[in-house]
């Protein structure tokens, strides 16, 4: 009884200890995790995914232990840090996407595509690619990097901590809901699909060398659909929206110059970008209904780590 006890006031410390999106993250890594034991024969280099899921899952813990006062900034920090593990996750969907469904669905989108649309692979292909073309395209897709980190710093400096949080939150929940969703529904797209498809023959310009050198080392195959780059740059402006309509406004030159561009380098289907967008509204409404309880989570939990460190303080004077 005093075992089971203990084991449950430590569960719930580690639970409390967390944010919402850390939590979001550990129950992605165990879901996937399960898939990857169940789906063992299917998963290529299951064990180094067990692994690094371990792993990653006790620096999330031993993480939340870390007084958040220790250096300038170390909250901050925490708050961003696994962000950068995301392309690990992404990377190791290649596998993934092949666990449950062997084989991929992207036929039968190119044949909606194609009758809905009309558009084929060659998407477009009467405009003339021009360096310069390229080039906005290719700053359009890489401004969605911009929007994640600007709007989290602007959130974080001018309007608080609590919609900080929650935005982090909403980001996380749509990346690990979109990894999900390509777990599910399998597509690879055009540049992978396609063998006359070739991101880089698309000559342009700075922006464009950047994105095929990030493309070069973090490429997935079976996670187009939804496009999760759309996705989550709606996410990132719905939320600007609530504190600044008027960049919001001036923003949507790009936001369609971005939906653009995920086809137009050939790394999705028109299809991707369209649901990509409805599955941020679909999201964002959902993310309303429940701010409320995701903001109290982190209100009640910044009460009781001043109060720990009020404790702290107390003791050592």
């Amino acid at each position: 009884m005093g075992l089971r006890h203990s084991i449950r006031v430590y569960f719930r410390r580690i639970i409390s200890n967390l944010y919402s999106h850390e939590i979001l993250t550990l129950i992605y890594l165990l879901a996937t995790g399960l898939i990857t034991v169940l789906r063992a024969p299917q998963v290529a280099n299951w064990q180094n995914i067990l692994l690094f899921h371990f792993a990653l899952s006790i620096v999330i813990i031993a993480y939340s232990f870390v007084p958040e006062n220790l250096f300038r900034g170390a909250h901050f920090v925490r708050s961003w840090y696994l962000f950068f593990l995301f392309p690990l996750l992404f990377k190791e969907l290649t596998t993934l996407t092949q666990s449950l469904f062997p084989y991929y669905l992207e036929p039968y989108l190119i044949r909606s595509e194609l009758f809905l649309i009309g558009l084929y692979d060659q998407y477009f292909s009467w405009i003339a690619r021009t360096p310069l073309l390229t080039e906005i395209m290719a700053f359009s897709y890489w401004s969605y990097y911009l929007m994640i980190f600007g709007i989290g710093i602007y959130l974080y400096r001018s309007i608080g901590e609590t919609e900080h949080n929650f935005y982090l939150f909403k980001i996380f929940a749509t990346f690990l809901f979109s990894y999900s969703l390509f777990i599910l529904v399998p597509v690879r797209g055009p540049h992978h699909a396609m063998n006359n498809i070739d991101p880089t023959s698309l000559d342009g310009y700075l922006f464009q060398s950047i994105i095929l050198f990030m493309q070069s080392k973090g490429s997935t195959i079976g996670a187009a659909f939804p496009s999760s780059h759309v996705a989550v740059a709606w996410i990132c402006v719905f939320t600007l929206r609530q504190f600044e309509k008027r960049v919001y406004y001036m923003l949507m030159p790009l936001m369609i110059l971005l939906m653009v561009s995920v086809f137009y380098l050939r790394y999705h289907y028109f299809l991707d970008a369209i649901f990509g967008y409805f599955l941020a509204i679909w999201l964002e409404r959902r993310y309303i209904l429940m701010s409320e309880k995701v903001k109290l989570r982190f209100i009640e939990k910044r009460i009781d780590s001043n109060l720990v460190l009020k404790q702290e303080y107390e003791l050592d004077n």
